[in-house]
């Protein structure tokens, strides 16, 4: 019986391969295309991030999308989102295995799964 709950958590702990390969974070540049020193909001439903192009943030990953908002003043205000893409882990696979259930829902709890697009390029425009 020992034997056996020592192989259940060991499966459990190996199977959540997303989470313990990239995390629940990601750090994404933003490059505003046009000028520099612009203000950048990022958020999604885990949380808002604030960057100065360009720049780097460290912004948790999400199933919903990422909203970005640029300001920079003589410049547009610039507002769009970016869609997360999943990641399966490092197999390649399309989809989790049967036998890997437990490691996808821990990784679709905590973001994991998903990934943005880095870096993300904004074109800002003088007014």
């Amino acid at each position: 019986m020992r034997a056996l709950l020592l192989t259940a958590a060991i499966a459990l702990t190996l199977s959540a391969c997303v989470t313990m390969e990239n995390g629940s974070s990601q750090d994404i540049g933003v490059i505003t295309i046009g000028t520099t020193s612009a203000s950048c909001t990022l958020s999604n439903k885990s949380g808002r991030w604030t960057v100065v192009t360009p720049g780097t943030a460290r912004v948790s990953r999400s199933s919903s999308d990422l909203e970005i908002d640029c300001v920079k003043p003589g410049f547009q205000e610039i507002r769009m989102s970016v869609h997360p893409q999943r990641e399966i882990g490092h197999t390649g696979a399309k989809d989790p295995s049967w036998l890997d259930l437990p490691g996808a829902a821990i990784d679709a709890a905590s973001g994991a799964y998903y990934s943005y697009p880095d870096p993300i390029r904004v074109a800002m425009t003088p007014q």
